[in-house]
């Protein structure tokens, strides 16, 4: 585990032993009570790389007249949000079932009980979802990220899937900083209809050390995701499709390529799905978003030479060249500073 911090590398043997425990005591089913022709997606991924998006897009059917619903695909939110601390409004609430970006599509419910031990005990959702499901549609789905789950449960998800999607962002510091803008302004998707969150309007402070424990956090997730996928026998490990945000969904003339991959990896006739449709979240930040933060020379430095240190071809669309300006808005971030928000994405508490 080269590369990976020792608390991490440690939490990945430990996971991985536990799941192993788990097949030997025979807690972790091996099948549910859905039936062989439904397909059931794990998106694997993380805040800020497009998650919502595809989400969306598998929502999407080829015609406006019943947006947010398909005939092929019943592609739920986020079932497994574990939620915050109470009081703490940066997060989403931990009961998402009937928001209509992270809930259950399709009018889904489930018991309040099953629900409540989704986190203790996952399987017990997974088999609601499953069984919803088999009459509805071929395919069934939904997202999940790391802090979503207890580790050493990854396999409980990768034995109930068959398909799995791992969706993931290249620029680890673009990714962190719009979390933390998104933790901010509590607006974590925009749509064409809503008020855009202006960029310079919000200036968070980032601590390098945090972003470091969060970016090892979520590459070590993302491994240990790889490893536990064909770790699994044959006949119980689930297809995986690797997917960039960078490559796959941050520019619209991408996104239909990426439709297409998705429609073969699923099984689903090509042409379903909509890259364009009306009710798709929008890029929610026009300008780069290294402009937003207010240590932003000390991020810098600690960065220096990473690749991720420039910004992506995605999100230089458009920056300040007037020098006069630059200077004004260093100096205004200069002032800001010690009274910016400081993003504890990565901090004690976190998780």
């Amino acid at each position: 585990m080269r590369g990976v911090r020792p608390w991490l590398a440690f939490a990945i043997t430990a996971a991985l032993l536990g799941a192993a425990a788990s097949w030997r005591n025979g807690t972790i089913s091996r099948n549910t009570t859905t039936t062989k022709t439904t397909a059931k997606l794990v998106l694997l991924s993380a805040p800020r790389s497009g998650s919502t998006l595809l989400v969306e897009m598998l929502r999407a059917p080829a015609s406006d007249a019943c947006p947010r619903t398909h005939d092929d695909v019943l592609m739920h939110g986020e079932p497994f949000h574990a939620g915050q601390e109470k009081g703490d409004s940066t997060f989403h609430a931990s009961d998402l079932r009937a928001s209509a970006k992270d809930g259950f599509a399709g009018n889904v419910s489930v018991r309040d009980d099953v629900f409540g031990r989704r986190r203790s005990r996952p399987g017990e959702l997974l088999d609601a979802i499953a069984a919803t499901a088999s009459t509805r549609a071929p395919v069934v789905g939904f997202k999940l990220f790391s802090k979503h789950l207890e580790w050493e449960n990854l396999p409980v998800f990768l034995e109930w899937a068959t398909h799995v999607v791992l969706l993931q962002r290249s620029n680890a510091l673009e990714q962190y900083i719009s979390i933390c803008l998104a933790q901010k302004s509590n607006v974590w998707a925009t749509y064409a209809d809503s008020a855009r969150v202006k960029v310079r309007e919000l200036d968070v402070a980032i601590s390098p050390e945090l972003f470091e424990a969060w970016r090892d956090h979520e590459a070590a997730f993302a491994a240990y995701a790889r490893r536990a996928v064909a770790s699994l026998d044959a006949d119980d490990r689930p297809a995986l499709l690797e997917l960039w945000y960078e490559a796959d969904l941050c520019a619209p003339e991408r996104r239909r390529g990426a439709l297409a991959k998705v429609e073969r990896f699923l099984g689903v006739p090509g042409g379903r799905f909509r890259h364009d449709a009306p009710h798709l979240p929008v890029k929610q930040h026009a300008h780069n978003v290294f402009e937003s933060v207010s240590n932003w020379a000390a991020v810098a430095n600690s960065t220096a030479g990473a690749p991720y240190a420039t910004a992506t071809s995605c999100s230089s669309r458009r920056r300040l060249a007037d020098d006069t300006a630059d200077a004004a808005a260093a100096r205004k971030k200069h002032l800001k500073e010690l009274q910016g928000h400081h993003c504890k994405e990565g901090g004690p508490g976190w998780l």
